[in-house]
């Protein structure tokens, strides 16, 4: 029987009708592609150990500090051995660490093959290490070694500012301003950029870098707080650190805040211990066959996925990526 009109017209009108269709479906983000670098060694040929002294305030600003230089030949071993001061430091104060260094007594505790040798404690502002040691030894490789690396390393900053990802932007280089002849961030130096993980750990690299061709490295920083706890799962100070790895320990010594040769003292046997430390964890690693830099092992779980990536086990997240 030939459909009426009325029924055509309704039935044409059912075709014309749109509806949605709802699928579920699983999307796969896309990862970033990172900038290759070439491969850099476990250890460095040279560290700069650091430790720096303040005040007793809330501030806590720089007094003055510590340093080694320390090459590769075996263990690391000292080079050269120098004193920091704050560039506004009270005059009657560097009058103290200019006696000190001058004190036959107070001689430099570096390695014997060295030439020339170092006869003298070196003494320099803040300014002056950052400029000839701190900078130039980063250029050349060298690895920013301390032990609660971002306090070191901020009582080091003339300026500090939030990193866009989070964390801090220390400023360690100024210059002034050829408009304004104000003083103003070095454009030509990097910053320290510093993102905590945890109470713990942190991230510490380079920030961006005006010419990247003068600064051939990425900038290597090695907190040994933290290398000792992804090492022993435990959070140590520097004391009990050396303790349980069986360094140099440092000196029983309550902090007055001033600049003292008992305070000189102290902060040179905190060098001393702490680059004491950073061997005996640098033996300790090594027993460790991962192909892991220490300055990347933030915690044990750096070093289990450092085993799982030598004994080519896919992490879970790559074993099921196919099933997405």
């Amino acid at each position: 029987m030939k459909p009426s009109r009325n029924e055509q017209q309704t039935a044409t009108a059912e075709l014309a009708i749109t509806r949605d269709i709802f699928v579920r479906a699983h999307t796969v983000v896309p990862q970033k592609s990172q900038r290759q670098r070439p491969s850099l060694a476990k250890w460095p040929d040279e560290v700069i150990v650091i430790d720096m002294e303040t005040t007793l305030d809330t501030a806590q600003t720089l007094n003055s500090g510590a340093y080694r230089r320390c090459k590769l030949r075996g263990d690391y071993q000292c080079v050269e051995e120098g004193l920091v001061y704050a560039d506004d430091l009270d005059n009657t104060f560097i009058e103290v660490l200019r006696d000190y260094v001058h004190d036959p007594s107070n001689f430099p505790d570096v390695a014997a093959r060295t030439y020339p040798p170092q006869t003298r404690l070196t003494l320099q502002s803040r300014t002056e290490f950052v400029e000839r040691v701190f900078w130039k030894s980063i250029r050349k490789g060298a690895m920013v070694v301390g032990f609660n690396l971002p306090f070191d390393l901020a009582r080091l900053a003339v300026k500090a500012t939030s990193a866009n990802k989070g964390g801090w932007s220390l400023v360690l280089s100024t210059r002034k301003s050829r408009k304004t002849g104000e003083l103003m961030p070095n454009p030509d130096r990097p910053r320290i950029v510093i993102r905590p993980i945890d109470s713990k750990a942190a991230f510490i690299s380079l920030g961006s870098i005006l010419h990247p061709e003068e600064w051939p490295g990425e900038g290597r920083f090695l907190d040994l707080h933290t290398l000792g706890r992804a090492l022993r799962d435990q959070s140590h100070s520097l004391k009990s650190a050396c303790e349980q790895f069986g360094a140099p320990c440092k000196m029983d010594h309550t902090p007055t805040g001033r600049v003292t040769f008992e305070e000189i003292d102290y902060c040179r046997q905190d060098v001393r211990a702490t680059a004491g430390l950073l061997n005996a964890m640098r033996r300790e690693f090594n027993q460790h066959p991962i192909d892991l830099r220490p300055d990347r092992a933030y915690s044990p779980a750096s070093l289990a996925k450092a085993y799982l990536d030598t004994m080519n086990i896919a992490r879970p997240k790559e074993k099921f990526s196919g099933l997405q």
